[in-house]
């Protein structure tokens, strides 16, 4: 009868953990495998990673620009405007169907003291100053050129006119007569 019950019931003999162990093993290294791909995929490059460095560094940059103009704006009978020139810029957006027809005046505040040398730098680089307007205009993003103070695109404009000019003379941007038309 013992030998009925152990012919009739066998015992399943487990098979060595090995095999359990090599699914173990295999499912782990799928699911590394995914998370490598998904991080390749998500993760920036190192080129994109630099890009974005340099552009957070800049925004520092023209962060601090604003705070030095504040303080020489504090009496204003001490600065002058100079005209920097009415930019008309005409922009193809070939994926919306659409064109772009910008027209504005653009004035910088100086201070009195640094009047006669921002008038002799901007005599040598005007065309540079208006060609760096351009570039800022055509790069903006509908969202930029939407905003009511036009605040980033004036703080772009500033940082690229003192680099220009080889010194921070501008204290300030004004732009008058802004219209933007959508076509």
């Amino acid at each position: 009868m013992a030998d009925e019950q152990e012919n009739a019931d066998p015992v399943p003999e487990k098979k060595s953990g090995l095999f359990g162990k090599i699914k173990i093993l295999v499912v782990v290294v799928l699911v590394l495998a995914v998370e490598c791909v998904l991080a390749y995929f998500f993760l920036p490059s190192e080129d994109e990673t630099l890009a974005m460095a340099r552009e957070r560094q800049k925004m520092k940059q023209l962060d601090s620009l604003p705070d030095v103009a504040l303080d020489e704006l504090e009496n204003p009978e001490d600065t002058i405007e100079i005209d920097l020139g009415d930019h008309r810029i005409t922009l193809s957006q070939p994926q919306r169907n659409t064109t772009l027809q910008i027209n504005f005046h653009l004035h910088a505040i100086v201070g009195k003291e640094r009047q006669e040398e921002m008038t002799e730098a901007l005599e040598k680089h005007r065309n540079a100053v208006a060609e760096q307007v351009l570039v800022i205009i055509r790069s903006a993003d509908l969202n930029e050129l939407h905003e009511p103070g036009l605040g980033l695109i004036k703080r772009k404009i500033l940082d690229k006119v003192n680099r220009i000019l080889g010194k921070p003379l501008v204290t300030e941007l004004l732009v008058t007569q802004f219209s933007f038309l959508e076509q």
